[in-house]
């Protein structure tokens, strides 16, 4: 017979201080479940940069897109018709995207935890393909503070869909930095609505 050993919070911060990760763990736990339970989602979406960019410019860069985005899916006048916002979470992350990095952290990017909208087809393929090609148009349109140099290149910026029962398992990947100490809920996800982020 299999015996399955049950370890009680006090027994698992224990062990999660044994590993290495101390309390972080218990706050990777918090962020995947409050994450799960703004779920169900429908689209998991990328957005990277071709430069080096602080938080800060990031989430401006972000929530541009995200107004630019939903004007392209519900239309230029959505708000005054009455159309509800599409919504979803962004979680930033930072990673390094050049080997000479000047950033101790790297640069921010983003996944995007997109729901369902009515004004998407109900078949995935083509509203997969309209929520790409909508956030690609509103990435291409996003510019370096010297307004010469384009933020996102054709490979910044990826989408796939996510199956019924699926939302878990993106959870668990775009909450894997809650690891790290010092992570911070408010400077880390981002609510999208009407407003951008």
């Amino acid at each position: 017979m299999l015996m399955i050993k049950q370890f009680d919070d006090e027994q698992r911060d224990d062990e999660a201080s044994w590993a290495g990760h101390l309390s972080t763990w218990h706050d990777y736990v918090q962020v995947r479940k409050l994450l799960e339970s703004y779920g169900p989602y429908r689209f998991f979406l990328t957005l990277s940069f071709n430069y080096e960019l602080s938080d800060h410019e990031g989430q401006e860069a972000l929530a541009k897109l995200w107004r630019r985005l939903m004007k392209k899916v519900l239309g230029k006048r959505w708000i005054s018709k009455g159309v509800k916002p599409m919504t979803g979470v962004a979680v930033l992350e930072k990673a390094q995207i050049f080997a000479q990095s000047t950033r101790e952290f790297g640069s921010c990017h983003f996944h995007l935890l997109v729901h369902h909208h009515p004004h998407l087809s109900e078949d995935d393929l083509i509203a997969s393909i309209t929520l790409l090609l909508a956030f690609a148009d509103a990435a291409k349109q996003l510019t370096h503070k010297n307004r010469r140099w384009q933020l996102v290149s054709k490979h910044g910026v990826s989408l796939k869909i996510i199956g019924p029962g699926e939302s878990p398992s993106f959870v668990k990947y775009v909450a894997k930095e809650a690891l790290r100490h010092g992570w911070k809920w408010d400077e880390r996800v981002f609510y999208l609505g009407k407003d951008g982020i």
